[in-house]
Parts: structure tokens; sequence; C-alpha cells
């Protein structure tokens, strides 16, 4: 996935005819929107800071494993992903999670209860019925009682403020136990962020519509469970995610596109039309621009060209930490406890 860099002191333009585009940012936002602009016609070319496209999806090696690196699966919801898989040939690579589903490491005084098989009925960790048995087990008898307020509560402020994070939504309705015994570690996994941090109607778009027709959180997350297709909400590729970032590479190359590992851009301006952006080994002409970066890198590129934006540069996001760990135990292979992801 490393592509090497034009000489210093180079700039580059569009074969006449072409309209240039540049895409400043190689992660998995930037090779899609290239690929855009290299089936539209542009002439593509793609600058990455780091030595490896991707971004958050991507391979690395553990004890002679390539693995993936980052987002090990995406969500079936939307058929954006299934779509695009379909157009690069990865549709036969496609897996589905085991059915048997995920567990929770849950603390307390009893290690025999620590470990609880995650809801099958929920959104994100809300449970449609707290008052299911696993339920109780994760959350206690006293949580279930809280939780069971969800359906007498009235709701009306949650769903006339503009805006409000999930983990005030579930805090609200349902209780403390939920949100940090359930919720937490399930949107924590996801969006490697907390609750209280994520706006609730872009992680859940529409919660709160079902939470006005149903009367409930509970009954909005079980008519939205109803109504979600059959199957996993998941699913990934058989080589890992990390194959649709290769995959992805390799046909921008096939299209023409120039892709430009270890090549930050240091600078954007407005010229005449169009853009130039500058990097180390030189200067890029854009008729098309599109910057894939992170919030802070994206205003900092962005304010020689958008003065404006440097007022609202955005604070950094959280930290996220890998942590990989390779076992040999055939034993676990039978124990069916817990989805072992896919192959």
């Amino acid at each position: 996935m490393q592509a090497s860099r034009k000489s210093a002191g180079t700039s580059a333009a569009a074969p006449a005819g072409r309209p240039a585009g540049v895409v400043v940012g190689g992660g998995i936002s930037g090779l899609i929107a290239a690929r855009d602009l290299a089936l539209a016609g542009f002439d593509v070319t793609v600058l990455e800071a780091a030595e490896d496209f991707g971004g958050c999806v991507g391979t690395h090696r553990v004890a002679g494993l390539d693995l993936d690196s980052g987002a090990e699966s995406y969500a079936t919801r939307s058929p954006a992903v299934p779509k695009l898989l379909e157009e690069l040939g990865l549709q036969e690579r496609i897996a589905s999670p085991d059915p048997s589903g995920a567990w929770l490491q849950l603390g307390g005084p009893d290690p025999a209860k620590a470990a609880q098989r995650m809801p099958q009925t929920g959104l994100l960790g809300i449970p449609a019925d707290p008052r299911a048995d696993e339920i109780a087990q994760a959350i206690g008898r006293t949580g279930v009682a809280r939780a069971a307020l969800d359906r007498v509560l009235p709701m009306a402020p949650l769903l006339r403020r503009e805006k409000v994070s999930l983990g005030e939504i579930v805090r609200s309705r349902m209780g403390e136990a939920v949100l940090k015994r359930l919720v937490t570690p399930v949107v924590g996994g996801v969006y490697s962020a907390d609750p209280d941090v994520l706006d609730a109607d872009s992680v859940a778009p529409g919660l709160r519509k079902a939470m006005a027709e149903h009367g409930s959180l509970g009954a909005a997350v079980g008519a939205m469970r109803r109504a979600a297709p059959a199957g996993s909400t998941v699913a990934s590729l058989r080589g890992g995610m990390g194959t649709l970032t290769s995959t992805l590479v390799e046909n921008l190359r096939e299209l023409g596109a120039t892709l430009l590992a270890g090549t930050p851009a240091t600078g954007i301006e407005r010229s005449g039309t169009g853009f130039t952006v500058t990097t180390d080994a030189g200067t890029q002409t854009a008729d098309a621009l599109v910057v894939a970066a992170d919030g802070p890198a994206a205003v900092d590129v962005l304010t020689p060209a958008v003065p404006d934006l440097a007022a609202v540069r955005p604070g950094p996001g959280p930290g996220v930490a890998l942590g990989t760990l390779v076992g040999d135990n055939p034993e676990l292979d039978a124990a069916g406890d817990g989805s072992p992801g896919c192959p």
C-alpha cells in the first residue's frame, strides 16, 4: 500500500484536455474520493503524509499474520459499502460474523459474572427490554428497576432540543448502570469515544424520531431492530478490511491516478479558478480539490486559502491505542463462546 514520491522541485499538471484533481489525505475516504474523481474524468493525484494508504482501514503483521490495524468490519445498515465492494469485485469475499454473538467483559467481585453475552435485541448496547435475564445479570436488580422507568418518564425535552448526546439520552431514560455497563463498552469499541460526546442523531439516526413514535427509548430500540434487515448488522472481508484499501489503491493506479505516500500537503492557495497545493516535493495545480484529513490538519492546510477557518479549528479527537493479541490455543476454536470475528 505504498507509492513512490515524485522527485523534489517538480510541478505537476494534468494532461491536455483533462481537469486535474488533487486529494489531500490518502485514508479510506480520500481514496474513495479520488476514485470518484478519476471515474469522472479527472487526472488525480493523492497526497498522503503517512507512508501507507488507508488510514483507519489498514493491515499490520503480528506473529507472521496479516491482521487489520483499524476497522475490522463495516455496518450493513447502508448499501454504500456493499455497493463499493461490488464495484471493486470484492463481493465474493464478504463474510459475516459468527451468529453466536459477542461478549462483554465487565468488572465486579464475582469473576463468574464478569463475562456477559451481549444483548441480542439492543442497539449500541441499549436494551430493548431492560428486564431480560441477560440485562439483569449485567446491571443488577437496582439497574433494572431504574431502567424500567424509561416506560413512564416524560421525554419531551430530549425531543425538542436540536442536539443531544447519546450518553444523555441513555442516562436520562435508563440510568447510569445501562450507560456504563452496556452502552459505554459497545460505543467505545465502535467509535473509540465516550457516549457523552457523540451526537445521538449522528450515531443512531432515527432513534429520537422512533422514541417520539413509540413512547420510550426501549420501545424505540425494539422497533428499530425489528425494522432492520435480517442478519448481522456488520460484515467484513475474508483477508481483512485492509483488503479494501489495497484493492482501492490498485484500482486507482489502473485508472491512471498518481498516489504519493510520505508527501504531506504543506499549503493550499487559490490559483485563478482552481488551487495550488504545495508539498516538500513541489506543487500541484488542481481544478478540483478534496481535503480528506482530520479536522485540525484540514483547517491548518486550508487557512491560507480560507482565512476564516482558523476561528473554528477543532481540537484533536480522542486518542486511540491499538492492542493486538495473537494466541495459539486450539481449545478456544471449539469453545463456541462468542464471535471469533471473520476469517
